[in-house]
């Protein structure tokens, strides 16, 4: 539940992807497991990559790596190769929105939207664009559109500049301490969503806490 009951005025309003607006929990491990079997190791309990998601696909593999074999960069970059183009393939097979996600954006049609996600920008935008989204947003930021990727708060530093927003009257939502992190780091408004992926300690720093993304709809005009 948020800790604020007066609606805060937005102007340029953020969101995460996976766990935040799409559960592409299945998609993800599936072609995590591919990518593992490519290089000799046995496939991983969805529920254990769950908690891998979030800082972009070398840092999954890597972890998946690591629970089972001596870890190297010649692996890694064997098991990416492999990712890559299954992942490409299959990320629009079982991924579904959370509930009120359309109906949300719409509420909010009104408003500069963007999504900054770690995954990579083309994926995003193909799993945008294949769930009927990508309409909703004006920028789509992925972990390789810049130099930096969340926690940094380089993407929302340039959405700032690019849409003259300022930070008092911006807001991150995501279901990640990358996205608490990258917001506080920005100086915005920040808000955790306990549906998604993970729960993090970074969830009592963040200003605001929902169980459904229409709970956006009474935090903000």
């Amino acid at each position: 539940m948020s800790r604020h009951y007066q609606k805060r005025p937005v102007d340029l309003m953020i969101f995460d992807l996976d766990g935040t607006l799409t559960d592409s929990l299945t998609d993800i491990s599936r072609s995590a497991n591919y990518a593992l079997g490519k290089i000799g190791l046995r496939p991983l309990p969805e529920e254990q990559i769950r908690g891998y998601i979030g800082d972009g696909i070398p840092q999954l593999l890597r972890q998946c790596i690591e629970t089972q074999a001596g870890f190297t960069d010649e692996l890694l970059r064997l098991a990416e190769t492999h990712y890559r183009p299954h992942y490409d393939e299959h990320c629009l097979d079982h991924i579904t929105l959370y509930p009120n996600v359309k109906e949300t954006l719409r509420f909010f049609s009104g408003k500069t939207k963007a999504v900054i996600s770690n995954k990579m920008e083309s994926y995003t935008v193909k799993i945008l664009s294949g769930l009927g989204l990508r309409e909703h947003f004006e920028s789509v930021i992925g972990g390789d559109t810049f130099p930096k990727r969340k926690p940094d708060p380089m993407p929302v530093n340039r959405l700032l500049e690019r849409f003259s927003a300022k930070p008092e009257r911006t807001v991150i939502t995501g279901d990640g301490h990358q996205d608490i992190l990258c917001g506080k780091s920005a100086g915005i408004l920040t808000c955790a969503v306990t549906y998604g992926f993970r729960q993090s300690p970074e969830f009592r720093k963040a200003d605001y806490r929902i169980r459904d993304l229409i709970e956006l709809t009474d935090l903000f005009e």
